[in-house]
């Protein structure tokens, strides 16, 4: 199936450059503040999320985030749900869900590789979604602490038709996601 091809793709996307995680990241607010974020999937606090991925966001919903229609959507995995815009847009996002199972490509996983690429300008927090998010621009991915040991993570893999701000985008669709949980 297609959406098999985009899920490997869209993984790839997902997976940041970046060693592994056992430290605090000082996230730098203002010149006068700074923030220090434990990461909740490296101190073994991370559980299954029970929904499937399918059913944080509509096909609508995503459509109307990125300005481009989807054309198809479905879950790839019991953890994956690609939303495609078809072959002319070559483009789809990607909505994944933790087993906690602790494979490499999991959300919780993807949250510590993006957390640290905060320090290197690679990666962004993005405040008020779920209890952490980040968004890193160049692998046009986001990760989100739900809260509770869930996380999930969303990308945009592809692209003939540029998607309308990925960023903004994403951090729509994560937050509406979240509100489901």
């Amino acid at each position: 199936m297609r959406l098999v091809g985009i899920l490997c793709g869209a993984l790839l996307l997902l997976a940041a450059c970046g060693g592994e995680s056992d430290q605090d990241t000082t996230v730098e607010v203002d010149a006068s503040a700074t923030t220090t974020t434990t990461s909740p999937a490296a101190s073994g606090e991370v559980v299954p999320m029970s929904a499937a991925p399918c059913s944080l966001v509509t096909a609508d919903e995503v459509s109307a985030a990125t300005g481009l229609t989807v054309v198809e959507s479905g879950e790839a995995s019991p953890t994956s749900c690609v939303y495609e815009f078809g072959d002319e847009a070559g483009v789809a996002v990607l909505v994944n869900t933790d087993d906690a199972e602790g494979g490499f490509l999991a959300p919780s996983n993807v949250f510590d590789s993006y957390l640290a690429l905060v320090d290197e300008g690679g990666a962004e927090m993005i405040p008020d979604v779920g209890a952490a998010a980040v968004y890193a621009q160049d692998l046009r991915g986001m990760a989100v602490d739900a809260g509770s040991g869930g996380f999930i993570a969303l990308g945009v893999n592809g692209g003939y038709a540029e998607p309308a701000e990925p960023r903004d985008a994403l951090v729509e669709l994560a937050t509406l996601a979240v509100s489901r949980l």
